[in-house]
Protein backbone atom coordinates (compact mmCIF):
# COMPACT_ATOMS: atom_id res chain seq x y z
CA UNK A 1 0.00 0.00 0.00
CA UNK A 2 2.92 2.07 0.39
CA UNK A 3 4.55 2.01 -2.77
CA UNK A 4 1.10 2.32 -4.08
CA UNK A 5 0.44 5.68 -2.17
CA UNK A 6 4.08 6.99 -3.33
CA UNK A 7 3.25 6.04 -7.11
CA UNK A 8 0.24 7.48 -6.93
CA UNK A 9 2.18 10.93 -5.48
CA UNK A 10 4.73 10.88 -8.21
CA UNK A 11 2.52 10.52 -10.80
CA UNK A 12 0.15 13.50 -9.45
CA UNK A 13 4.13 15.66 -8.98
CA UNK A 14 4.77 14.45 -12.88
CA UNK A 15 1.23 16.04 -14.16
CA UNK A 16 1.64 18.89 -11.76
CA UNK A 17 4.95 19.89 -13.41
CA UNK A 18 3.84 19.27 -16.89
CA UNK A 19 1.20 21.71 -16.42
CA UNK A 20 3.93 24.08 -14.50
CA UNK A 21 5.76 23.59 -17.59
CA UNK A 22 3.54 24.43 -20.73
CA UNK A 23 2.46 27.03 -18.31
CA UNK A 24 6.19 28.30 -17.65
CA UNK A 25 6.77 28.06 -21.81
CA UNK A 26 4.57 31.27 -22.01
CA UNK A 27 6.00 33.30 -20.16
CA UNK A 28 9.40 35.79 -21.31
CA UNK A 29 12.04 33.62 -23.03
CA UNK A 30 15.40 35.51 -22.10
CA UNK A 31 17.17 37.34 -19.45
CA UNK A 32 20.02 39.64 -19.27
CA UNK A 33 23.00 38.72 -17.81
CA UNK A 34 25.97 41.04 -17.52
CA UNK A 35 24.71 43.05 -20.78
CA UNK A 36 24.39 39.84 -22.67
CA UNK A 37 20.79 38.08 -23.41
CA UNK A 38 20.26 34.21 -23.05
CA UNK A 39 17.26 31.83 -23.54
CA UNK A 40 16.45 30.51 -20.22
CA UNK A 41 16.73 26.95 -20.35
CA UNK A 42 12.75 25.67 -20.79
CA UNK A 43 14.52 21.75 -20.41
CA UNK A 44 11.96 19.44 -18.93
CA UNK A 45 14.61 16.96 -17.92
CA UNK A 46 15.05 17.00 -14.29
CA UNK A 47 12.37 19.80 -14.25
CA UNK A 48 15.17 22.40 -14.86
CA UNK A 49 12.55 24.99 -16.42
CA UNK A 50 11.86 25.52 -12.74
CA UNK A 51 14.93 25.05 -11.03
CA UNK A 52 18.32 27.73 -11.04
CA UNK A 53 19.16 25.43 -13.92
CA UNK A 54 16.72 27.53 -16.36
CA UNK A 55 20.11 30.45 -16.29
CA UNK A 56 23.59 28.68 -14.96
CA UNK A 57 22.84 26.06 -18.21
CA UNK A 58 23.11 29.09 -20.67
CA UNK A 59 25.83 31.25 -18.73
CA UNK A 60 27.92 28.38 -18.73
CA UNK A 61 27.15 27.06 -22.13
CA UNK A 62 28.45 30.70 -23.43
CA UNK A 63 31.49 29.93 -21.77
CA UNK A 64 32.31 26.59 -23.58
CA UNK A 65 32.79 25.68 -27.12
CA UNK A 66 33.74 22.05 -28.67
CA UNK A 67 37.30 22.14 -29.16
CA UNK A 68 38.40 23.36 -25.79
CA UNK A 69 39.37 20.45 -23.36
CA UNK A 70 37.11 20.56 -20.65
CA UNK A 71 36.57 19.26 -16.82
CA UNK A 72 33.23 19.24 -15.25
CA UNK A 73 33.01 18.82 -11.57
CA UNK A 74 29.51 17.46 -10.58
CA UNK A 75 27.51 15.63 -13.65
CA UNK A 76 25.29 18.27 -14.99
CA UNK A 77 25.59 19.45 -18.69
CA UNK A 78 25.16 15.60 -20.03
CA UNK A 79 21.45 16.38 -19.94
CA UNK A 80 22.29 19.84 -21.97
CA UNK A 81 24.81 19.53 -24.46
CA UNK A 82 27.45 16.79 -26.00
CA UNK A 83 30.55 18.55 -25.63
CA UNK A 84 33.31 16.04 -25.05
CA UNK A 85 34.69 16.81 -21.14
CA UNK A 86 36.13 15.20 -18.42
CA UNK A 87 33.82 14.65 -15.67
CA UNK A 88 34.29 14.06 -11.28
CA UNK A 89 31.55 13.46 -9.25
CA UNK A 90 31.89 11.81 -5.95
CA UNK A 91 28.52 10.28 -5.94
CA UNK A 92 26.48 10.09 -9.48
CA UNK A 93 27.07 7.11 -11.16
CA UNK A 94 27.63 6.53 -15.21
CA UNK A 95 29.13 5.84 -18.50
CA UNK A 96 32.69 8.22 -18.68
CA UNK A 97 31.93 9.40 -14.83
CA UNK A 98 35.06 9.17 -12.14
CA UNK A 99 33.92 9.05 -9.07
CA UNK A 100 36.24 10.88 -6.36
CA UNK A 101 36.61 13.66 -5.04
CA UNK A 102 37.54 16.37 -6.52
CA UNK A 103 40.86 16.98 -4.20
CA UNK A 104 41.76 13.70 -4.74
CA UNK A 105 41.87 13.68 -8.49
CA UNK A 106 44.89 13.50 -11.05
CA UNK A 107 45.56 14.82 -14.61
CA UNK A 108 48.13 14.34 -16.65
CA UNK A 109 46.79 17.29 -19.00
CA UNK A 110 45.32 20.54 -17.82
CA UNK A 111 42.24 21.83 -19.03
CA UNK A 112 40.81 25.01 -20.79
CA UNK A 113 37.83 25.28 -18.70
CA UNK A 114 36.83 23.59 -15.70
CA UNK A 115 33.29 24.48 -14.69
CA UNK A 116 30.78 23.55 -11.83
CA UNK A 117 26.97 23.90 -11.66
CA UNK A 118 25.57 23.98 -7.98
CA UNK A 119 27.45 21.72 -6.81
CA UNK A 120 30.53 23.20 -4.54
CA UNK A 121 27.85 24.22 -2.03
CA UNK A 122 27.93 20.38 -1.03
CA UNK A 123 31.63 19.72 -0.70
CA UNK A 124 32.38 19.43 2.61
CA UNK A 125 29.19 20.53 3.79
CA UNK A 126 26.29 17.51 2.52
CA UNK A 127 29.04 14.88 3.36
CA UNK A 128 29.48 12.41 6.36
CA UNK A 129 32.39 14.44 7.49
CA UNK A 130 32.03 18.50 7.76
CA UNK A 131 34.84 20.44 6.42
CA UNK A 132 34.06 24.09 7.09
CA UNK A 133 37.39 24.94 4.54
CA UNK A 134 36.59 21.90 1.79
CA UNK A 135 35.27 24.39 -0.52
CA UNK A 136 38.53 26.38 -0.62
CA UNK A 137 40.67 23.68 -1.20
CA UNK A 138 38.44 22.40 -3.62
CA UNK A 139 38.61 25.16 -5.91
CA UNK A 140 41.90 25.55 -5.69
CA UNK A 141 42.18 22.15 -7.10
CA UNK A 142 40.16 23.37 -9.60
CA UNK A 143 42.76 26.56 -10.56
CA UNK A 144 45.51 23.71 -10.20
CA UNK A 145 44.38 21.79 -13.07
CA UNK A 146 43.62 24.37 -15.25
CA UNK A 147 45.81 25.57 -18.07
CA UNK A 148 47.93 29.07 -18.19
CA UNK A 149 44.76 31.86 -19.69
CA UNK A 150 42.01 29.48 -18.68
CA UNK A 151 39.00 29.97 -16.96
CA UNK A 152 37.25 28.27 -13.67
CA UNK A 153 33.19 29.03 -14.25
CA UNK A 154 31.64 28.07 -10.69
CA UNK A 155 27.81 28.78 -10.33
CA UNK A 156 26.22 28.08 -6.43
CA UNK A 157 23.36 29.01 -4.22
CA UNK A 158 24.22 31.52 -1.76
CA UNK A 159 22.42 30.10 1.77
CA UNK A 160 22.86 27.02 1.11
CA UNK A 161 26.15 25.89 2.80
CA UNK A 162 27.36 29.34 5.73
CA UNK A 163 30.79 27.89 5.49
CA UNK A 164 30.64 28.33 1.60
CA UNK A 165 28.96 31.71 1.87
CA UNK A 166 31.73 32.96 4.30
CA UNK A 167 34.24 32.41 1.95
CA UNK A 168 32.71 34.00 -0.83
CA UNK A 169 31.76 37.34 1.29
CA UNK A 170 35.67 36.89 2.47
CA UNK A 171 37.55 36.58 -1.00
CA UNK A 172 38.77 33.10 0.63
CA UNK A 173 37.89 31.71 -2.65
CA UNK A 174 39.97 33.66 -4.99
CA UNK A 175 37.28 34.46 -7.70
CA UNK A 176 38.52 37.02 -10.36
CA UNK A 177 34.71 38.02 -10.35
CA UNK A 178 31.29 37.48 -9.39
CA UNK A 179 28.28 38.72 -10.56
CA UNK A 180 24.46 37.58 -8.71
CA UNK A 181 21.14 36.25 -10.04
CA UNK A 182 17.96 36.61 -8.08
CA UNK A 183 14.94 34.68 -8.97
CA UNK A 184 12.18 37.32 -8.89
CA UNK A 185 9.17 34.67 -9.36
CA UNK A 186 8.79 30.99 -10.30
CA UNK A 187 10.47 31.50 -13.56
CA UNK A 188 12.61 34.34 -14.14
CA UNK A 189 15.44 35.85 -12.79
CA UNK A 190 17.27 39.15 -13.15
CA UNK A 191 20.83 40.08 -12.23
CA UNK A 192 21.60 42.34 -9.05
CA UNK A 193 24.76 43.63 -6.90
CA UNK A 194 26.49 41.34 -5.16
CA UNK A 195 26.51 42.34 -1.23
CA UNK A 196 29.13 40.33 0.63
CA UNK A 197 27.36 41.50 4.17
CA UNK A 198 23.84 40.27 3.12
CA UNK A 199 22.61 37.10 4.26
CA UNK A 200 21.08 34.90 1.83
CA UNK A 201 18.31 32.24 1.80
CA UNK A 202 17.89 28.83 0.06
CA UNK A 203 14.59 27.42 -0.71
CA UNK A 204 12.99 30.94 0.50
CA UNK A 205 10.62 32.37 -1.27
CA UNK A 206 11.32 29.84 -3.99
CA UNK A 207 12.20 26.25 -4.07
CA UNK A 208 16.28 25.67 -4.20
CA UNK A 209 18.14 28.37 -4.94
CA UNK A 210 17.10 31.93 -4.47
CA UNK A 211 20.34 33.81 -4.74
CA UNK A 212 22.89 31.97 -7.97
CA UNK A 213 26.70 33.54 -7.74
CA UNK A 214 28.81 32.90 -10.80
CA UNK A 215 32.46 32.82 -9.63
CA UNK A 216 34.77 33.20 -12.75
CA UNK A 217 38.21 32.69 -11.69
CA UNK A 218 41.19 33.19 -14.82
CA UNK A 219 44.06 31.75 -14.57
CA UNK A 220 47.45 33.58 -14.78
Amino acid sequence: MQNLREYVLRINHFFHMLREYKRCKKLVEMFVFQNRTYNYCRSFSRYSFSTERTIEIPIILAELNQNMKILEVGNVLHRHCNYKRDVVDKYEKGNNILNCDIIEFHSTEKYDRVVSISTLEHIGFDENIIDPDKTIHAVKKMIALTKPKGKVIISVPLGHNPYMDKHVAEHKIPYTSIALMERTNKYTWIEIEYDPNREYICDYPYPLGNSIAILKIEVE
